[in-house]
Formats: structure tokens, C-alpha cells, sequence
């Protein structure tokens, strides 16, 4: 797959204790380590205690998802059915994956494979993650093969060196942190449960993905996810790097939507970067506690 390397960030420096020269939001250093210990004023309103986080571009790189967790399925999805599915389960799993792609899909995978020579369904997990196919589906079976490959140490999930101080912040606070993201609920906690800063699942009291609540980028599915917590939706703080998701949690009602700026995030539009408050770790949303 033909996707651009990212540097991953340093995790292993800790954020200075010298106030760095520039504004609040940092917009012009997105390092933003020094002037994050300085903080007192959270972003997070005090009144706030539900939050929603999304998982690539602000929990964690999207190089991992997309140089490490991707490349892992696309390389290892044939010998992982063989050993794994039945030939009838691969059937099954086939026209189910097939039922899900939209007609214009199904015509490009069928003309890439007569290209190819094939049509076997290990080309077809192949073509769909190849193109960023949100399918209930594939994200099941992905989800399947990366508990694999966090039970053999070949994967470690990453995530950014502020989140944990984030997230015990957020517990001494008595925020509730639920995590949203396209990606299975299973491979949610498969990446928060084998992280390179540990076993992070005990943080979260909720997961959300797409078979739970709908696309990210429909208003509907954060009324969905409003409705299970039993609050309503404007009692909820989202962050989140896609300007679509934000759009349609605002829509939704949500009650605070903030753009989460990660290295190797899509750059975004000066009409884009106006939208929401943008931070540039999630320790902008904590207080100092004094």
C-alpha cells in the first residue's frame, strides 16, 4: 500500500518546566511541551464531565494506524485465514465484506482483480484497506488479526506521551472518558490494553464504533452515543482532528468540540483552523489541580 511514511514522535522527553515564549493555543510552536506545565486554567470547563476522545490524531499517531496496524493486516490476512477460517467461513466472510462495498467499489475491486489475476478474498481485505474502507466487516476481521499480533508482541499500541498524565487527571476529577473511533470496539481495547505506556483499558468507562453508534461523520451517531450514556448531549466535550466529526457533533449538540493538532495530522485550512479550539495536547484540557 502506497501510503507516506511519518516520523514517529519522541515519547521519551518529558515536557520542560520553562514557559515557552508564545501564545495560549501555541499556534505558532505545535510542540507545545513547556507552556502545557504552566497551565492553569483548563480548558476543559468545570462543569464538563463527559468526554469523548477519538483515537488517530489525538490519542494516538496516525502512523501507527496507518504505517504499522494497516501494512500488518494487509501483509499477514492470507496466512492468518488459512490457519484461522474454514473455506466455508471465508465464503461467508466474503459476501459479506462484498455486500458492504458500494457499487462503485465493487466495480473497481472486480476490475482490479481481473487485472491482477485473482479474485481470492485475501485481495479483497487487501483492497479495501488499501482505500480506507470503513466496512463493519473488515473491521471485525481486523480487529481479529491484531489480537493476534498484540498476543504474539508483534504490535504495541501506540499512544501520545501526554495521555496518560491526561487520563489520570481526568480520574482525580471524576471525568468520564469514553473513547469513538471507526475502529472496532475489540481493536479499541486491544491497542489501549497492550500500549507502550501499559494497559490503559481500566481508564475508559465506554467504547463506541461504528456498529455501535454510526459513522463519525453523521449528527445521528452522537445522539446515539448521548442516548446510551442516558445524558444529554450537550453535557459532552468530543475532540477529535477531522473537521467533518466535528461538524456533525456540533450538529448533534454536543456541548464542547475541540480539534485535537497532532505531528503528522492533515494540515488544516485557515477557514478550517477558525471552526473550533484547537489544542495541541490533551493536557490542554487539565488544570494544574491547585
Amino acid at each position: 500500500m502506497s501510503e507516506t511514511k511519518r516520523e514517529t514522535p519522541n515519547l521519551e522527553q518529558p515536557p520542560s518546566a520553562k514557559r515557552a515564549k508564545n501564545d495560549w493555543n501555541a499556534a505558532s510552536n505545535v510542540d507545545n511541551q513547556a507552556d502545557l506545565v504552566s497551565n492553569k486554567i483548563p480548558l476543559l470547563p468545570r462543569d464538563y464531565k463527559y468526554l469523548l476522545l477519538d483515537i488517530e490524531g489525538c490519542t494516538t499517531a496516525i502512523s501507527f494506524v496507518k504505517d504499522v496496524l494497516f501494512p500488518y493486516v494487509v501483509e499477514h490476512c492470507e496466512e492468518y485465514m488459512a490457519q484461522n477460517l474454514s473455506p466455508e467461513q471465508k465464503l461467508e466472510f466474503s459476501n459479506n465484506l462484498l455486500q458492504e462495498l458500494t457499487p462503485e467499489h465493487q466495480s473497481s475491486f472486480r476490475e482490479q482483480a481481473q487485472q491482477e489475476q485473482g479474485d481470492d478474498v485475501s485481495e479483497l481485505v487487501k483492497y479495501c484497506v488499501q482505500n480506507d474502507l470503513k466496512l463493519a466487516t473488515l473491521k471485525s476481521f481486523q480487529g481479529n488479526m491484531w489480537k493476534d499480533g498484540y498476543n504474539n508482541g508483534t504490535l504495541k499500541g501506540h499512544v501520545y506521551q501526554d495521555f496518560v498524565p491526561t487520563l489520570n487527571w481526568m480520574k482525580e476529577h471524576s471525568v468520564h472518558v469514553y473513547i469513538y473511533s471507526s475502529g472496532s470496539v475489540q481493536a479499541q481495547k486491544l491497542l489501549f490494553g497492550n500500549s507502550i505506556m501499559g494497559d490503559l483499558t481500566s481508564f475508559f468507562e465506554g467504547h463506541f464504533d461504528i456498529t455501535t453508534s454510526g459513522n463519525k461523520k453523521q449528527s445521528s451517531s452522537y445522539g446515539n452515543i448521548a442516548k446510551s450514556l442516558g445524558i444529554p448531549a450537550n453535557q459532552i466535550v468530543f475532540c477529535s482532528d477531522a473537521v467533518a466529526e466535528l461538524e456533525a457533533a456540533t450538529k448533534a449538540g454536543i456541548g464542547k468540540c475541540v480539534m485535537t493538532v497532532r505531528p503528522g495530522n492533515a494540515p488544516l485550512s485557515p477557514e478550517d483552523a477558525a471552526k473550533y479550539p484547537q489544542v495541541f495536547s490533551l493536557l490542554q484540557l487539565c488544570g494544574s489541580g491547585e
